[in-house]
């Protein structure tokens, strides 16, 4: 190409011309083989791990809408919310608009959230709701500003979902993704909030395949490997 352009002769264009024409085809055969590839080997095909028509698409995030409300419910049920606020705090007084939106959604966390003040005093307009004065719990779970929310998980394990405000939406996926990172809830749970594992090879997987001494220079021998790993995910699930 840099001879085509440098001395643009009708030889010097033609090689250049013939050479580009057989890349076009090479991508062109490629292209063909990795579609036929995509779609007939189950361990390739992308629509095993996640749909790809509409209909697929809509019943896919429809399921996965039911499962992350079914965990919500599990979380309510079996987890509860510290709310560290302070009475003169203006932020603190959105965190606590944004969390009761949260509640009118999740009722049942009603009664597992701990409204703890770091002065003793209650918010502007808070009401319904027992205060409890901070005592060195934010201390312990060291926090740094508030508003903040902390995740309790009976009998001691705790995790701070929020330092600053966290809008509603927000508490949701924030509790999703403690559940998944902390393996807080069933292994049922986790997996329907999580259905894209299925098609994505682990860290601990791939450590395992290096412990087999596979060459990782010869793609026979990965291909072999990754081939009857991605199978027996897909199989067993």
């Amino acid at each position: 190409m840099v001879r085509a352009i440098n001395n643009p002769t009708a030889k010097n264009v033609a090689e250049f011309m013939y050479l580009n024409d057989a890349m076009f085809d090479k991508a062109q055969n490629f292209a063909e083989m990795f579609g036929e590839e995509a779609q007939f080997n189950t361990a390739l095909n992308p629509s095993f791990t996640v749909p790809t028509s509409q209909a697929g698409i809509d019943a896919f995030y429809k399921r996965l809408d039911a499962s992350k409300k079914r965990t919500d419910h599990w979380l309510a049920k079996h987890t509860g919310i510290f709310f560290f606020f302070s009475s003169n705090c203006p932020y603190c007084k959105l965190q606590y608009q944004q969390l009761e939106m949260f509640l009118q959604t999740m009722p049942k966390y009603k009664k597992h959230v701990y409204y703890i003040s770091m002065d003793g005093r209650a918010l502007p307009g808070m009401t319904g709701v027992h205060v409890y004065k901070n005592t060195g719990q934010a201390k312990f779970f060291h926090l740094v500003e508030t508003p903040a929310l902390v995740l309790a998980v009976p009998p001691k394990t705790f995790i701070v979902i929020g330092q600053g405000e966290v809008v509603d939406a927000e508490i949701h996926q924030r509790l999703l993704a403690a559940a998944l990172r902390f393996r807080i809830v069933p292994k049922n749970l986790r997996e329907s909030i999580n259905p894209y594992d299925r098609g994505v090879i682990s860290t601990k997987q791939f450590q395992d395949m290096a412990k087999q001494k596979i060459n990782p220079n010869n793609p026979s021998q990965v291909g072999k490997l990754l081939d009857k790993d991605i199978n027996k995910r897909l199989y067993n699930w």
